[in-house]
Parts: structure tokens; C-alpha cells; sequence
């Protein structure tokens, strides 16, 4: 299990990184080919697309669950009886939301779309709605990687993914406009789909689609696993993709790009941290199963989770301005203003997602959507009443406050309620990494706007040395001990499998 979890770091921090390189490298593309509008529209059709794979959050979460435990009681008919009715409900609930996006098309002005841009994002809608479609559709096999613990093949899929639309779009946009993105989506995804099948075929040949495996019973049972966690999944997706129409009904198209700069940025950092977080959840689930004790794992999880939020969000919160201003000129620095206010959001989530962990696991997540809400609620309502005065900052603001309610308060609530684990330790830790962030961040941040050039080779040198060393310094502040001594452990089992390797090699 521990070689399949490294592999599987691995490769998930190896696809994040790819995906990260693409979309630095093709950001500025995308403003210099599409303009600051152009791109804003883009980033409003990525958060609309999110919003109708909303119910993916549930149901793929209860069938990733029911095979996990079919595969581990060897029941090969319960996992056909699994697969053949997660098909039929998937279909179902694909052709809904394709059905809504196509309706939505019909009306841009309701995301605050006016003029020549009203008919672009109608016609996007259109063929994005397959993307939807097929979207749903694959849910009913990533299952069968969470449940083998071979993140690493999704993972690698994910990075053709990137790659693939990458090369599409810088061949197609610059006659296509923004159908030369959209051509892209689909292409892409028309072929690492395929390879999905085909994978999951190939290592599970008795897996196979029948009408007697539909069952109203395992319907049923997915649903009442599911039906807390849509819930709870449309209440995160709006705490999380709101901020882009908030921001295009009361302000300028051309400022989604300007916000978009600091939300995409922090959200590819938090892209690396759920690479780690995001392996747990089966570990949590064999537990349950296996009737173990998971208050120690959850306290190790918890501190590691984050021990790498603040390893990974430190460089970007001191480095921003610095960057961006390299990256996609000075005309974009407004936008580090509002990075850190998100920052604090995703320590929050850090916090909140091991709690995710242990309740999803028990079956006990059935409340966790009203934290979620609460946390939507306080969010947008911030967010819409501060805007006026504040602009932008006003928007972000909004962040830290929705995640304070649903993460810190009530789901730590729940978590001291279904499991009666202490929360003391838990909030000690999340205050070191916040002194270590904001105490090490902010005047780091000031010294490199005050006294350094705009250079990438002077960011990149500065980067170098300082990395280290507030990377060791969480490292002491904000982990367990006992994950302290794994880590040890496992850099000293490497140093050695390395020597001896080389010294067979040595001595034939």
C-alpha cells in the first residue's frame, strides 16, 4: 500500500505540475490572442461547466465507495451490479445538466453577458454540452481507480488531457478565437475517455454493462449516500465558482481576467495540495470497514495536509508580485492584493478536509452540506455587500469568511459530535501554520518589493535560497512527530535502496 501511495503522489504531483507549466505558458496566449474580455468569457464558461458537473461531487463519491468495498470483499457481481447502475444513473443525470447548460445558453444575460458576447457564449454552450454529457458518463469508472489505490493512471491521463488541448489550442485559437478552446476541450477529451475504457476493460475483464445488474435497491442505497453530499457539493461549487459572476454582474467583463489571475494561481497550488490530501479517503473507508481507531491517523493527516498547504502557498503568497508582474505584466499586480485572502481560505479547507475524510468514510457526512451552505451563504453575502466599497478586495474577503463558517466551525462540530475527537491540538496547529505563513509571508513579501529587480533569473535565484528554508522551517512548527519520523524513515529506506543499487552495480 505504501509503494502504491508514493507512486501515486508521484505522478499526481508530476500531472499538477504539467498542468501548472501548460497554463503559465498559455495564459498570456490566451489574454494576447483573446484580450482581457475575450478571456474573461472564458473563465465564466469554466465556472459555469463546473456548476453542471456539480452533481458529480455526490454520486461518483458513492460509487467510488460501493466498488471500493465490492473489490475488497471480492464480490464480483456486486461490482457489475455497482457499474450497470451507476451507467443508467449517470446518463440520466447527464442528459439533465446538458439539458440546463443548453437552456442556460438561451439566456447569457443572466451571468451579466451583454452585447456580441451574448451569441459566442450561447454557441459554447452548445457543443460544450457534450463535454458535460461524457463527463458524467466516466464517473462510473473512476471508482476502479480510487478503489486499487492507482491514482497514478488518472493522474497520467489527466496530463495527456493537459498536453492535448495545449497543442490544440495554440494551433487552433489564433483562427478560431475562443472556439479554438472549445474545439480543443472536446477533442481532448474524446481521447483520454477512450483510454479510460479502455484501461479500466483491460484490468477488470469481468466487468460488464447488463440490464438484470441494474438494481432499484443499489439505486437506493447510492442515493442515500449521495443525496448529503450533492447537497454538499452545490453548496462548495457555489462557495468556490461564484466569485467570476459575482464580479461580471457588478463590474467589467475585462475584470474576471484580473481576478482570475490570483483564483487560478492559488487554485494551482491547491491543486497540489489535495495531490497529497485527496489519497487518504480510501485509507479512511478500508478503516471503517476493518473497525479501527482513526483519531491518531486523522491528528497525522490533518498536520500533514497542512504542513504542505503552507509549504506550497508560502513561495506564492511572497513571490507574487514579482511573478505576475514577469509573467503577464504590471498591468495584472492589482491581482496579488487578493491572494492573500484565498490563501487563508485553502488553510481553511486544509483544516476541513481531513474532517471530510473521517465523516465521509462513517456515512456521517449527512450534514455536512449545512456547513457548506452556511459557508455559501456568508460568502456571497460578504462578497456582493463589500464589493461596492472595496471592489475586488471587497470579493475576496468573502472567501475566508464562507470557509471560516463551514470548515473551522461546523464541521469541526460535527467531527467533535460523531467522533468525540479533541479539536485543541488540531486549532494549536492550524495557529503555527498560520504565523509561519503570514509570519514569514508578509514582511518577505515587502523586502522583495522594495528591493528587488525584475528579473526572472534574480526571482528564480531568490526563490532558490529562500525555499528551503521556510520549507524546513513548517517542517519543524506544523507536523507530527510521528510523520516527522515516517518521513525520516522513508528518506533514509530511499538513501539506502539508492546505495545498494549502486553498488551492485559497482561490483557485478
Amino acid at each position: 500500500m505504501k509503494g502504491l501511495l508514493l507512486k501515486s503522489t508521484a505522478f499526481r504531483f508530476l500531472e499538477r505540475f504539467i498542468i501548472l507549466l501548460i497554463s503559465l505558458l498559455m495564459t498570456p496566449f490566451f489574454i494576447h490572442h483573446l484580450g482581457e474580455e475575450g478571456y474573461g468569457l472564458w473563465i465564466i464558461i469554466l465556472s459555469v461547466l463546473t456548476w453542471f458537473n456539480v452533481v458529480n461531487l455526490g454520486f461518483p463519491s458513492a460509487v467510488q465507495r460501493h466498488i471500493t468495498l465490492a473489490l475488497e470483499a471480492g464480490d464480483e457481481e456486486q461490482v457489475n451490479r455497482v457499474f450497470s447502475t451507476s451507467i443508467v444513473l449517470f446518463l440520466g443525470l447527464g442528459i439533465i445538466a446538458a439539458t440546463g447548460l443548453l437552456t442556460l445558453a438561451q439566456f447569457p444575460s443572466w451571468l451579466g453577458i451583454s452585447g456580441p458576447m451574448e451569441v459566442t457564449l450561447s454557441y459554447c454552450f452548445l457543443f460544450l454540452s457534450l463535454k458535460i454529457l461524457w463527463g458524467f458518463l466516466m464517473n462510473c469508472l473512476h471508482g476502479f481507480y480510487v478503489a486499487v489505490l492507482r491514482f497514478d493512471i488518472d493522474a497520467n491521463i489527466s496530463s495527456l488531457n493537459a498536453i492535448m488541448k495545449a497543442i490544440i489550442v495554440y494551433l487552433t485559437i489564433p483562427q478560431l478565437d475562443i472556439y479554438g478552446a472549445v474545439l480543443a476541450t472536446l477533442i481532448a477529451d474524446v481521447i483520454t475517455n477512450g483510454y479510460k475504457v479502455y484501461w479500466v476493460k483491460k484490468n477488470y475483464p469481468y466487468l460488464t454493462f447488463r440490464r438484470r445488474f441494474v438494481s432499484k435497491a443499489e439505486f437506493s442505497s447510492l442515493f442515500h449516500f449521495s443525496k448529503y453530499v450533492v447537497a454538499s457539493g452545490i453548496a462548495s461549487t457555489i462557495n468556490t465558482k461564484s466569485d467570476p459572476v459575482i464580479v461580471s454582474k457588478f463590474m467589467e467583463l475585462a475584470t474576471v481576467t484580473l481576478f482570475s489571475i490570483a483564483t487560478r494561481l492559488c487554485g494551482h497550488v491547491q491543486a497540489f495540495v489535495l495531490s497529497v490530501s485527496g489519497l487518504f479517503q480510501p485509507i479512511f473507508t478500508r478503516m471503517v470497514a476493518r473497525g479501527t481507531n482513526m483519531e491518531r491517523l486523522y491528528n497525522q493527516v490533518t498536520s500533514l495536509n497542512l504542513f504542505v498547504c503552507t509549504a506550497l502557498f508560502l513561495p506564492l503568497f511572497i513571490f507574487s508580485p514579482l511573478f505576475v508582474e514577469l509573467w503577464v505584466g504590471p498591468k495584472f499586480i492589482p491581482a496579488t492584493d487578493l491572494i492573500g485572502f484565498f490563501i487563508f481560505g485553502y488553510m481553511c479547507i486544509a483544516v476541513g478536509s481531513g474532517v471530510n475524510n473521517v465523516l465521509f468514510a462513517q456515512a456521517n457526512h449527512n450534514w455536512i452540506f449545512v456547513g457548506n451552505l452556511l459557508g455559501a451563504f456568508v460568502h456571497i453575502a460578504m462578497s456582493v455587500y463589500l464589493l461596492e466599497d472595496y471592489g475586488l478586495i471587497g470579493v475576496a474577503i468573502g472567501t475566508p469568511a464562507g470557509f471560516i463558517i463551514s470548515e473551522l466551525i461546523f464541521k469541526f462540530s460535527l467531527l467533535k459530535y460523531y467522533c468525540n475527537f479533541r479539536l485543541l491540538p488540531i486549532y494549536l496547529r492550524f495557529g503555527y501554520a498560520l504565523v509561519v505563513l503570514y509570519g514569514l509571508g508578509i514582511p518577505l513579501k515587502q523586502w522583495l518589493q522594495t528591493y528587488t529587480a525584475e528579473q526572472w533569473l534574480i526571482c528564480f535565484g531568490l526563490a532558490f535560497i529562500i525555499l528551503p528554508i521556510t520549507t524546513l522551517i513548517a517542517y519543524v512548527a506544523i507536523l507530527d512527530p510521528e510523520v516527522k519520523r515516517k518521513i525520516i524513515e522513508l528518506a533514509l529506506q530511499i538513501k539506502s535502496t539508492r546505495w545498494k543499487g549502486s553498488t551492485e552495480l559497482d561490483n557485478p
